[in-house]
């Protein structure tokens, strides 16, 4: 890992190492892309060679979330995203030019919008806001629970 850190450092974080990604929803359909020019093994999932580009938001008050996935136009990708409503993104892991992987557990993706133009899909989550929500979802107020306030 030494080495990579100085070739890195090197093309002035002009780099991108190839992410592992899982596409999936709740009908149990997997799909596993690695953006390189073979395919990869990693946790018994072989991980198919394909084109794409994903980058994660910038964190926002220290929360991360959301992010986009370009991904090149296959009839797998295709289906899942006619076929469903919820379309889940894991970013599973980092490939090095060594041949390991580095697993990743933050970029978990499911909110967000599709759309297609050419031979792209584009994936464009957005953060998870649940913790912007006020609790309880209902204020009471003598207005609106009179005889109990």
């Amino acid at each position: 890992m030494n080495a990579n850190f100085e070739k890195l450092a090197q093309r002035e974080g002009g780099y991108s190492l190839p992410y592992l990604v899982h596409l999936y929803d709740k009908n149990g359909t997997d799909l596993y892309f690695i953006n390189d020019v073979k395919d990869c093994t990693f946790e018994n999932k072989v991980y198919k060679a394909s084109a794409f580009q994903y980058s994660p938001n910038q964190d926002d008050h220290g929360f991360d979330g959301g992010g986009k996935l370009n991904i090149s136009l296959e009839d797998s990708v295709t289906e899942i995203v006619l076929k469903n409503y919820d379309v889940y993104l894991d970013v599973t892991g980092v490939l090095y030019e060594d041949g390991t992987v580095t697993p990743l557990n933050t970029f978990k993706h499911h909110y967000g919008e599709v759309s297609c133009s050419g031979n792209q899909i584009q994936f464009t989550f957005d953060a998870d806001d649940r913790l912007s929500m006020t609790f309880p979802g209902a204020t009471f107020n003598s207005e609106n629970n009179k005889g109990n306030y």
